[in-house]
């Protein structure tokens, strides 16, 4: 037991180091509701590198803990890659926010992952990426996946089992089309060199709840 509590003691202080450091990226974290900041740069995907950035809560550590993705960035054709990539790292890695929950020490931990169904589409066509950015207010309507923890000594994986997935937010948005659709104006098609955004419309690539 002493060598999680050491564990769960090191993960507070490296996340609150991150936070720190992130600070400045994180502007769209619902504080005081998210304490800490995740950059995940590079996000590699097979087109080339991406970036994502969440913010987390680890009050209730290591029986609970909630994320917020806020920004994800990566090239076109791999966007729905970088979202898997992302969705696959905190399972894999949760342990680095939150500390151990053994599987033989129950209940498991509660993951609460949450990804913007509304908010801002950026295109940078210099850099052939597209960015998805959360907004809190009336553009905030999400997904949240709830899915339970824990890490089998004897295998020495985690064990992962998603439970629910429902929506968080009260914003609405429109749809505006962009990027590959049919029907997106040419202002708002990925044209190598371009740039354009969207402050607020539905996004197409992301998690959706059943």
């Amino acid at each position: 037991m002493k060598k999680y509590i050491f564990l769960l003691v090191a993960t507070i202080i490296l996340g609150f180091v991150a936070g720190n450091k992130a600070s400045g990226q994180c502007e769209v974290c619902q504080t005081p509701f998210y304490n800490y900041c995740f950059i995940l740069d590079p996000l590699p995907t097979s087109c080339g590198p991406g970036r994502a950035v969440f913010c987390y809560d680890i009050s209730y550590c290591p029986n609970a803990i909630s994320i917020q993705v806020v920004e994800v960035e990566a090239p076109p054709d791999c966007i729905d890659e970088a979202w898997d990539y992302l969705y696959n790292w905190v399972r894999n890695n949760i342990q680095e926010l939150c500390g151990y929950k053994p599987c033989s020490e129950p209940p498991p931990m509660t993951i609460y992952y949450s990804v913007p169904i509304c908010g801002e589409v950026t295109w940078y066509g210099v850099i052939n990426r597209v960015a998805f950015r959360a907004h809190p207010g009336p553009c905030d309507l999400r997904c949240t996946i709830e899915m339970l923890w824990c890490y089998d000594y004897n295998t020495n994986k985690p064990v992962v089992t998603e439970v629910n997935r429902y929506l968080t937010g009260t914003g609405t948005c429109p749809y505006i089309p962009y990027g590959r659709d049919p029907l997106a104006p040419p202002e708002f098609k990925y044209i190598p060199g371009e740039f354009w955004r969207i402050n607020c419309t539905r996004i197409l690539e992301v998690i959706y709840c059943n």
